[in-house]
C-alpha cells in the first residue's frame, strides 16, 4: 500500500495532563492521541507509522505548536486534505486539537529536523524589578554550559538560548528559543531570572556561578505557565484548518477561567488564533 508521511500541528492544555510521552498507568496528550488514531483506523501502531515528535514536555506544560509525525496509507491522507482534521478533533477536544497539516518527506524526524524551538512563559507580575529581569535575560542568553543551573544525565549542557521579557498587562511574557532543550533547563533558568527580580539573586553572584560553573540552587518555575509555542523547520509548509481554529476558539473563549494562569495562557492562545483567522 502505498503510503505518505505527515506532521501535524497539535494543540494541548497540558494542566490536565501528565506529560506529553507516553507513560503506563498515565493520562498523557501523546496516549490520547495514539488512542484516538488507532480507533480512526489513521495508524496500526507505533513502529509501523514511525511514530515520532518533536518535543516531550513535563506535566503541566502547554503547548500551541508541538508537532508529530508519522506514515499513512494515501487513503487516509486524502480524507485529510478533503475534509480537514474536525473528524480526528472531535474525538480530542477540548483539551487537545490538532490544527494544521503538512506531507513531508519520507525520512523526517520532528525531533531531529527542528532548527529551532520557542517557549513561552506567562507570569502574574507582582512587582519585579523589570530592569534586573532584563539584565539577567541577557546574561543568560547566549552559548553558555549550563550545568551550574540544570544538570542533565547522557547529554551535553552546553546550549545556544536567546530570552526575552515584555510585560503585557498583569503579566510578564518570557519568550525563550534555542535549538533544543533539556528536562527542567528552561524553568530553571526562568527561576533564577525571577529570583533577581525579586532581590533573592544578584547579578554578580549569578555571573559567578556561570564562570565557575557551580551548583546555583534554583527553584524551577511551576510548569503551568510554560508553553512550547512553536517547533521552526525548513521546507515545511504547513496547511492551517481554519475550521479546527474557528471551533476552537470558540471553546477557549467560554471556558471559565479560575485563576490568573489560566487566563493568561488562554489569552495568549486566543490572540495567536485570532491572527490566523
Amino acid at each position: 500500500m502505498n503510503r505518505k508521511r505527515i506532521a501535524l500541528k497539535v494543540y494541548y492544555d497540558g494542566r490536565y495532563f501528565d506529560g506529553f510521552q507516553r507513560q503506563p498507568h498515565s493520562y498523557t496528550v501523546e496516549g490520547k492521541l495514539l488512542e484516538v488514531f488507532q480507533k480512526l483506523g489513521i495508524i496500526n501502531g507505533i513502529k509501523e507509522s514511525r511514530w515520532q515528535y518533536a518535543s516531550r514536555t513535563d506535566k503541566g506544560v502547554s503547548a500551541l505548536g508541538q508537532v508529530i509525525a508519522f506514515d499513512i496509507p494515501n487513503n487516509i491522507y486524502s480524507a485529510i486534505r478533503k475534509r480537514g482534521l474536525m473528524w480526528i478533533n472531535i474525538r480530542l477536544l477540548p483539551r487537545i486539537a490538532l490544527w494544521a497539516y503538512s506531507e513531508v518527506p519520507k525520512d523526517f524526524n520532528p525531533r531531529r529536523d527542528a532548527l529551532s524551538r520557542e517557549y513561552i512563559y506567562i507570569y502574574p507580575y507582582q512587582g519585579e524589578d523589570l530592569e534586573l529581569i532584563r539584565s539577567a535575560c541577557n546574561l543568560l542568553s547566549g552559548k553558555h554550559d549550563y550545568s551550574f543551573i540544570a544538570k542533565a544525565h547522557g547529554c551535553s549542557t552546553v546550549r545556544d538560548v536567546l530570552i526575552t521579557v515584555s510585560k503585557e498587562g498583569d503579566y510578564l511574557i518570557f519568550k525563550v528559543k534555542g535549538h533544543s532543550f533539556y528536562r527542567y533547563l528552561i524553568r530553571k533558568i526562568l527561576g533564577a531570572i525571577l529570583c533577581i527580580g525579586r532581590g533573592e539573586l544578584n547579578l554578580e553572584k549569578l555571573q559567578y556561578h556561570m564562570q565557575t560553573r557551580k551548583a546555583l540552587d534554583i527553584k524551577p518555575v511551576e510548569s503551568k505557565g510554560l508553553i512550547l509555542w512553536k517547533v521552526n523547520y525548513e521546507n515545511v509548509s504547513f496547511s492551517t484548518d481554519l475550521r479546527c481554529l474557528r471551533y476552537l476558539f470558540k471553546i477557549l473563549q467560554s471556558e471559565l477561567l479560575s485563576y490568573a494562569y489560566a487566563y493568561g495562557i488562554k489569552r495568549a492562545f486566543l490572540e495567536y488564533f485570532s491572527s490566523l483567522l
